[in-house]
């Protein structure tokens, strides 16, 4: 039937003409079968073929086509009344670590908990004027929030700095939160305060600035810490 019919014949040749292919939709087909054997509904050529546009259109409203299903037939799904967004393709962006001023060290550090609260680990790398790592570490917490994971993750830089006589510092973050915290000298949530005391104390030690960057440009962090939260 869904070879030799004269009426499903007609529906193939109907969208050849379209898209250049003999397409079939089984699934209409057998809704049309059904139809004109239990319902004495008639089996045609164009029944089926307005039992394939309803059809795409549900999926089109259901927002299952995509333009990729499209490709190279997005003027026919236009004229269908299919309208999709144009991809813009995006252009590549140059991301590069900026080395600190002469005698200074940089500590860049990330955390992140997969949920929040959930499983929760802090990275971080030490770095001088020239690239030279001094330091790089990572760390399972537990459980908690992000917050913890990334104040977590500065002090635990910023100790061993102090230790190692790693100073003056940059330190690098990608929290805004945690800016905000540090700035205010705002005590925070419990769970956190004795962390932001710590870090206000070490920053006056180590004449440390804390700044914000891009999460991009913390891509060696992130990569570690987030094998830490897998495997941990």
């Amino acid at each position: 039937m869904f070879i030799e019919s004269a009426a499903v014949q007609g529906m193939w040749q109907h969208f050849a003409a379209i898209f250049g292919l003999c397409l079939c939709d089984t699934g209409s087909l057998t809704h049309m079968r059904n139809a004109a054997k239990y319902r004495g509904v008639p089996f045609s050529t164009d029944g089926i073929i307005l039992e394939v546009q309803r059809h795409l259109r549900t999926l089109y409203a259901a927002r299952t086509l995509t333009s990729t299903q499209w490709k190279g037939d997005l003027h026919q799904a236009t004229v269908m009344g299919f309208i999709f967004r144009q991809q813009v393709p995006l252009a590549p962006s140059i991301v590069r670590w900026h080395v600190p001023s002469p005698s200074w060290f940089k500590l860049n550090t990330d955390g992140s908990s997969l949920g929040n609260p959930g499983l929760v680990g802090a990275a971080g790398i030490i770095r001088d004027s020239k690239g030279h790592v001094y330091l790089a570490y990572q760390f399972a917490l537990g459980t908690g929030t992000s917050v913890l994971a990334e104040l977590t993750a500065v002090w635990r830089g910023m100790e061993p700095a102090l230790t190692h006589g790693l100073a003056p510092l940059v330190v690098e973050v990608d929290a805004t939160t945690v800016i905000s915290l540090l700035k205010s000298r705002a005590s925070g949530k419990w769970e956190v305060q004795h962390l932001i005391m710590r870090i206000v104390c070490l920053q006056q030690l180590l004449v440390a600035d804390v700044q914000h960057v891009l999460e991009r440009r913390m891509v060696q962090l992130t990569i570690l810490r987030r094998k830490l939260l897998l495997y941990s």
